[in-house]
C-alpha cells in the first residue's frame, strides 16, 4: 500500500503532466485551464512540503554523523532550493509575461518540473523507506 507521501507525489506528477499540454505552444493551449492547474499545483506543493517537513523531521536523531540526519538536512536544502526557484518563477511569470515569452516560459516550466521530479525520486529512494520503517 502506498504511503500518503507517495500518493501526494503521484498527484503532483499528474498535475505536472496535465499542465504540459495546456501551456502556450502546447497542443491543448488553454490559459484558463493552465491557471487552474497552476493554482492546484501550488496549493498541493505547499501542503506537501509542510507534510514532508513534519514526517522527515521526526526521523532525525541529532546524533553526530548519523546518515539519516544527513539525508534529512540534504532534503531540507534541496527542498528550499526548489521552493525558492518555484516562488521566483511564479512571481516572474504573470499571464502577460507568459504571453510575451511563451517559449521562455515553457522552457522554465519544464526545467522546474524536471527538478521537482528528480527531488521526488530522490526522496522515494532515500527517505520514504525510512518513514516506512518507523
Amino acid at each position: 500500500m502506498k504511503s500518503s507521501l507517495d500518493l501526494e507525489h503521484d498527484e503532483l506528477r499528474r498535475l505536472m503532466d496535465a499542465f504540459r499540454p495546456v501551456m502556450p505552444g502546447g497542443p491543448e493551449a488553454d490559459s484558463t485551464r493552465m491557471a487552474q492547474l497552476r493554482i492546484r499545483f501550488s496549493d498541493l506543493f505547499r501542503k506537501h512540503m509542510s507534510h514532508e517537513h513534519e514526517v522527515f523531521r521526526a526521523l532525525r536523531t541529532d546524533q553526530p554523523g548519523c546518515p539519516v540526519d544527513a539525508a534529512v538536512r540534504e532534503h531540507a536544502d534541496r527542498t528550499r532550493e526548489l521552493f525558492l526557484g518555484y516562488s521566483a518563477h511564479v512571481n516572474r511569470w504573470s499571464l502577460r509575461q507568459i504571453e510575451e515569452d511563451q517559449e521562455g516560459y515553457r522552457e522554465r516550466v519544464l526545467a522546474l518540473q524536471r527538478a521537482c521530479r528528480a527531488l521526488m525520486a530522490w526522496e522515494e529512494r532515500k527517505l520514504h523507506p525510512l518513514v516506512a520503517k518507523n
